[in-house]
């Protein structure tokens, strides 16, 4: 693995321990890593090269007496596969989230893995998305 050190100037020690303080971030890496994300993904769209844009959709969801109610929700990311009723996206932090339109339902997954472990969503969605994502896939049989 990689290795960097950062050497912090005194003055500034005290902003590292309240963010160390205030960071649910399982360590002082991921926090950092996560600032350079938020920074070259700002860095990038203002100056219009980022792949990524701020998305919105339409979600409906379940209150706790059972009854339906609609809300918009936003985040940053790309769309990589429209097979309409169902769009797929990567979101700027490299998840994947599945939006049925019609339903106004949505899944999101950590990797493709397990997007195809969940038997959510026909091979042929499944295989698109690793093909926009890069990677390839094939359908594993239990037989």
């Amino acid at each position: 693995m990689p290795r960097r050190t950062l050497y912090v100037r005194e003055e500034d020690q005290v902003i590292w321990e309240k963010a160390e303080a205030l960071s649910d971030q399982e360590s002082m890496s991921a926090l950092v890593t996560e600032a350079l994300r938020r920074f070259i993904l700002a860095k990038e769209q203002a100056a219009g090269t980022s792949p990524y844009q701020r998305i919105e959709l339409e979600i409906t969801e379940i209150n706790r007496n059972g009854m339906p109610y609609d809300r918009k929700v936003a985040f940053t990311g790309r769309e990589l596969v429209d097979d309409g009723p169902l769009v797929v996206y990567e979101t700027a932090k490299h998840r994947l989230l599945f939006y049925h339109e019609e339903l106004q339902r949505y899944w999101i997954y950590r990797t493709i893995e397990q997007a195809i472990k969940s038997d959510e969503f026909p091979p042929t969605l499944l295989a698109a998305v690793a093909d926009a994502l890069g990677q390839e896939w094939v359908e594993e049989w239990d037989i």
